[in-house]
């Protein structure tokens, strides 16, 4: 008995070992349990984040160390924290705060700090230079200011919250919010008229924007659907439902290329990353050291990045959240069809499944138990154009065991052993 104990202490030891060494998300040390909104860097090294109870964070090293700066401010939530440059920073938050550093965040400068409890909340900021800026949020009406905060003016009155806003430069912008709404801009904030966007029957709030030039991708709660546009917001398609879990919401999008993006989801006490690698017409979750609640998403180059979440998690990757080695790209090229070892394997509770398709072909992925009972279907009979994917599969709800996957596509039939150890 005391043999077949330690035997699987050895294999929850060598699990917890290849986890360990093979995620590409590893969690930083933020020094703070608060639950973080923002994170924004301006290089590879110097980076700030914001949260709830007037928490702002800033790192020179890239996140290896967060220390706290403080503005005066310390019972308002912090939603959006913009870096300029290496001095000048822009944060807004709750009950009409706006804030202003010109030293790094030495010193911050309060322009506007409403009372508690009352005014509005400013969810959307932007600047497009030292001085030319933008934000807005619950009190129906987008701000702006020519002069660092000095004096500002307001433009636009809407019904709905506002959650992000974005200019490419001094005339051209767009904002969105509750309700699926896109607003856009050519006078630089003076008037603004509304987009559609084909949301059909579904309902969407719209929370955060990334733009590439004129292309462009939005997500929300509620349907979490990837928009794009490719004309700078005058129309927006649907891409793919990135989870179809009700429970779990799209909150942030970045995209370091046309091609290369992220996804960070929250939802009932827990939270997902996903990538493409193809302009979003494939999502692939990525493996997570933590699943807290992701609040927001930003990488400096197509592998640097982080995100920042709930209980002061901040995650950082160098290898844009992949493993070493290990493409999830759904267009890369292959030579044969192929089924490779789950990863990690042993596993508890979530593995990583990865297969190369040679010709475009309708694909199945079922997981069964060692009597041959079908267990689930990851990939039921969807058509896959030629290329390396990966799907995740979360056995929480399954037993230790032994475990079989079954691959067919077109005329092509493997299997494999994966073995769950809890």
């Amino acid at each position: 008995m005391r043999s077949r104990i330690n035997i699987k202490i050895i294999i929850y030891c060598l699990l917890i070992f290849i986890c360990s060494t093979n995620t590409q998300w590893i969690q930083q040390n933020s020094g703070t349990s608060t639950h973080l909104t923002e994170i924004r860097f301006i290089n590879q090294n110097t980076g700030w984040a914001c949260g709830i109870n007037g928490l702002i964070l800033k790192t020179t090293n890239g996140g290896t160390n967060w220390v706290q700066q403080f503005t005066d401010i310390y019972n308002k939530p912090f939603w959006r924290i913009r870096p300029v440059d290496e001095n000048i920073v822009y944060c807004v938050g709750s009950f009409e705060t706006f804030l202003k550093t010109t030293n790094g965040g030495v010193n911050w400068q309060i322009i506007k700090n409403g009372p508690l409890g009352q005014g509005h909340s400013y969810y959307a900021l932007h600047f497009i230079n030292q001085n030319t800026g933008w934000y807005s949020g619950t009190d129906q009406l987008i701000f702006k200011t020519t002069n660092g905060g000095n004096t500002i003016d307001s433009f636009y009155e809407y019904g709905n919250y506002l959650r992000d806003i974005y200019f490419k430069n001094e005339f051209n912008g767009v904002t969105c919010g509750d309700g699926g709404v896109v607003l856009k801009t050519t006078n630089g904030g003076t008037n603004w008229y509304q987009i559609y966007v084909p949301l059909g029957s579904e309902s969407a709030d719209f929370l955060d924007f990334s733009f590439i030039g004129d292309n462009g991708w939005i997500v929300g709660r509620t349907n979490n659907k990837v928009y794009k546009t490719t004309n700078f917001g005058t129309n927006w398609d649907s891409t793919v439902r990135i989870i179809t879990t009700p429970s779990i919401h799209s909150q942030s999008i970045f995209f370091s290329n046309i091609n290369t993006g992220w996804v960070a989801c929250s939802g009932f006490g827990s939270g997902i990353i996903f990538k493409t690698t193809n302009g979003s017409n494939n999502w692939i979750q990525q493996f997570t050291p933590d699943t807290i609640p992701f609040g927001s998403i930003f990488f400096v180059t197509d592998n640097i990045g982080w995100c920042a979440g709930n209980y002061g998690t901040i995650l950082h990757t160098t290898t844009g959240g992949q493993y070493v080695g290990i493409s999830n790209s759904g267009n890369e090229a292959v030579e044969n069809y192929k089924l490779y070892s789950n990863y990690p394997n042993p596993f508890n509770p979530k593995t990583t499944i990865k297969y190369d398709i040679q010709k475009n072909s309708n694909v199945t992925l079922v997981v069964y138990d060692l009597l041959g009972r079908e267990l689930t279907r990851l990939v039921n009979n969807e058509f896959k154009n030629a290329g390396r994917y990966e799907i995740n599969w979360n056995a929480t709800n399954y037993a230790s065991g032994v475990y079989i996957y079954k691959i067919k596509a077109g005329d092509y039939i493997s299997t494999k052993k994966m073995v769950l150890v809890k």
